[in-house]
């Protein structure tokens, strides 16, 4: 890697580079410093010149692809006819240093009984949508290689090897706005992640220059790491095929229904139109609910709006609201007030609002809590976590569907998204592979449809079991940690309106005491 860099005019790493890929034992492939590194100090450059795009693609090609062919897609096609070129590719030492099909591990890959472990996040269900939106994507490439068989080379990209493809350019590739196209950096994709790390992928237009500085001094030998920005554990899982024991960005996607025996629906939907992104069910309403995201509350119940996010406190509100309430509300919109801001019910009514939501989100804490400790028995239990999975019928079929007959492009919207990144020294965004400074972000992982047969067997089999159940109680921890946070900020506030006896007519809040 370092000559093929050397020799297309990056020297850097063959003179006086500070760090060298290598494996791990216990913390896998990833960069470690050779010499040491101070603080603020480059670690890696990369010019223009070395940036993979979709132009890098042959233009012929290019023009022949519809564009239905995504940059994702296009980016896969390029790297795909590049590997099967073999040393004959420019790009040779770069796409050969890529990891083969069945060392990636996005939930895109598990099987059914995998997904099943994600009973209570919404990540199986999202995974599901990964998958689809992968197969219509190689079905819009598929009548090019049909009929252009000779932009292929001869021999038209199996569903596996567009798969393939894919998932590592969307596990590493970068937006760069400056360059209006996704992008490929060689050796970046070396860095491992640290969601406590302020190093991000920069980019310099006038000098035409990717990099990354060193956010603190390293000793000779150390791993250098970055962050790929504030992303929660079911994003890292689904994306990068990997989860964090701790994260402290994880976050919990939730759908909020509008109740469709309401008489009063049509009125709600329209003020809520206005304000918020309703999206289709499966069903066909057009107007079936909104999606919020819950982000853990750091001050509890005393926290000031903190645990709940405001657009889903006026949400609920309107959604709770009675004809006299909405007449109150529309008039309060007209004279450009906040759409149901607080006060906009009288106290009880609030308390009654915050109250649905409270059963509502203390039933999807309990789930997961339940598949929390779930997983907990099956990773310390004598049992092989891979013969508990593939056992368990009745765990197959517990696969999570969203509430609410969800439309499937609803659920393309709570893909993982850009983080906002924060301010670095110079005032520029940072975030790494979501959002870096002059506006580079990483696209969300879309891998295939390529999953673990559940024959395989052996000690792999074994180690990938333990792995993946490992990721499905990160994440379920995560989202449990979150919900706890939103129920604890709710119980409060929904107490006083004379409805505490609803509390326990399901499961109650029996739980917070755990």
């Amino acid at each position: 890697m370092a000559r093929w860099l050397a020799a297309r005019g990056e020297n850097w790493l063959l003179v006086e580079g500070p760090m060298l890929p290598r494996d791990h034992p216990t913390l896998g492939r990833g960069l470690f410093t050779s010499k040491a590194v101070n603080r603020g100090e480059s670690l890696v450059e990369v010019s223009r010149g070395l940036i993979a795009t979709p132009q890098s693609l042959a233009e012929e090609l290019r023009d022949a692809l519809p564009d239905d062919v995504t940059d994702w897609g296009r980016m896969a096609v390029f790297l795909t006819l590049e590997r099967r070129r073999g040393g004959k590719s420019e790009w040779a030492p770069y796409v050969q240093a890529m990891p083969p099909l069945e060392e990636l591990d996005s939930t895109v890959f598990w099987s059914d009984s995998e997904l099943a472990l994600l009973r209570g996040s919404n990540l199986a269900d999202v995974t599901r949508e990964r998958r689809r939106m992968m197969a219509a994507e190689y079905d819009a490439l598929r009548p090019v290689m049909q009929s252009r068989p000779d932009l292929f080379d001869l021999v038209p990209l199996s569903e596996s090897e567009f798969q393939h493809g894919y998932a590592l350019v969307c596990s590493r590739a970068w937006m760069i706005e400056d360059l209006d196209h996704i992008s490929m950096i060689p050796f970046v994709d070396f860095f491992n992640h640290d969601g406590g790390s302020i190093s991000h992928l920069s980019y310099d237009k006038e000098a035409g220059l990717a990099y990354i500085d060193a956010d603190r001094d390293y000793e000779p030998g150390e791993q250098v790491l970055i962050s790929y920005g504030d992303a929660p554990n079911a994003t890292l899982a689904l994306d990068f095929g990997f989860t964090l024991a701790e994260n402290q960005h994880d976050q919990r996607a939730v759908w909020m229904p509008l109740p469709t025996a309401d008489p009063l629906k049509p009125r709600k939907a329209e003020l809520l139109r206005a304000a918020f992104d309703l999206q289709a069910t499966t069903g066909g309403d057009p107007d079936g609910g909104a999606w919020f995201t819950l982000k853990e509350s750091k001050s509890g119940a005393a926290g000031r709006g903190e645990g709940i996010p405001r657009r889903l406190q006026a949400f609920q509100r309107v959604v709770s609201a009675t004809s006299a309430e909405l007449d109150q509300m529309e008039a309060a919109t007209k004279r450009g007030k906040r759409l149901a801001s607080r006060g906009s019910l009288t106290a009880d009514r609030e308390a009654e609002a915050l109250l649905a939501l409270l059963v509502r989100l203390e039933d999807m804490y309990d789930t997961c809590r339940e598949q929390e400790a779930r997983l907990a028995e099956l990773l310390r239990g004598g049992e092989s976590p891979r013969n508990g999975l593939l056992g368990n019928d009745a765990l197959k079929a517990e696969s999570l569907e969203f509430d609410g007959d969800v439309d499937a492009g609803a659920l393309g919207l709570h893909r993982s998204v850009a983080g906002e990144g924060h301010k670095n020294e110079d005032g520029g965004s940072s975030g790494s592979r979501r959002k870096a400074d002059n506006s580079v972000t990483a696209k969300s992982t879309r891998s295939s449809e390529h999953v673990l047969s559940d024959d395989s067997v052996g000690l792999d089999g074994e180690k990938v079991a333990r792995r993946r159940v490992q990721m499905a109680y990160d994440v379920l921890r995560g989202e449990a940690r979150v919900l706890r946070s939103a129920v604890a900020w709710l119980r409060p506030r929904s107490t006083g309106g004379g409805f505490e006896h609803l509390l326990y007519s399901g499961r109650g809040l029996a739980s917070m005491t755990r």
